[in-house]
């Protein structure tokens, strides 16, 4: 259940306590307990907010420093001595860890890619620069050679 969600329960919890609705009878009318209707209802008494979020951790990147990220990957990925084009969620935890000190893991750094409109690269099977006549002559006469012979 989502803040919105949380905060319009809550208000519901009070409309029918002040239509005079027992507080089992609320609970059971929006699924909560009738200790839960109790605290929302001493809360309210007490003009506290009947409903909190979730505060979280605090961001390591700055707002600004989120802002520039996409001209750090703009650069490419080969800018940053990468072998290929393309960024992973590893490498891109490299150039925030290079660039403002701050380590991520793979899903956070999939996460803040996300927010900012991008989305991580996976790397192509095979190089898009590779020649395929030359490689149809190495499977033709090199690879059976290294192949076991029965």
């Amino acid at each position: 259940m989502n803040y919105a969600e949380r905060c319009l329960r809550n208000a519901i919890v009070l409309k029918l306590g002040a239509s005079g609705l027992g507080q089992k009878a609320q609970g059971l009318a929006v699924g909560l307990s009738q200790q839960a209707v109790s605290r929302i209802r001493q809360r309210a008494a007490l003009g506290l907010a009947t409903t909190q979020k979730r505060a979280g951790a605090a961001p390591r990147l700055t707002a600004a420093q989120r802002a520039a990220l996409p001209e750090l990957l703009q650069a490419g990925a080969e800018s940053y001595a990468f072998a290929g084009d393309y960024w992973t969620c590893n490498r891109v935890g490299f150039v925030i860890e290079t660039a403002h000190g701050v380590s991520y893991s793979e899903k956070q750094v999939g996460r803040i890619l996300a927010s900012i409109g991008w989305t991580r690269q996976k790397p192509q099977k095979k190089d898009a620069q590779q020649d395929p006549v030359r490689v149809a002559q190495w499977k033709a006469a090199e690879l059976p050679a290294l192949k076991k012979k029965p």
